[in-house]
């Protein structure tokens, strides 16, 4: 599992993320309902690779879901090849 800076885990789902960077909008003065946030979710498996909450984000209307397959593939290194595609599949 990935993690943020101080060794808390990657919340693992939108809304973990979405209450964690809440969390530091509220101690910072900065949080907003309803509160949207940036997350990078990998498509292919669903895990939660980054995602991000800060103030700009109050003139939006939705979370911000960034398709990201991490990093490039082992075998072709690229992104993912057909044949890790198939993996997943």
């Amino acid at each position: 599992m990935l993690s943020y800076v101080g060794g808390a885990s990657m919340p693992e789902t939108i809304k973990e993320c979405r209450e964690f960077w809440a969390d530091i909008a509220r101690a910072n003065g900065w949080y907003f309902e309803p509160f949207y946030i940036q997350v990078w979710r990998n498509p292919i498996t669903g895990q939660i690779l980054d995602s991000v909450g800060h103030e700009g984000m109050k003139n939006f209307s939705a979370d911000v879901i960034i398709d990201d397959y991490g990093d490039e593939c082992d075998f072709c290194s690229g992104g993912y090849c057909e044949g890790c595609l198939s993996e997943f599949a």
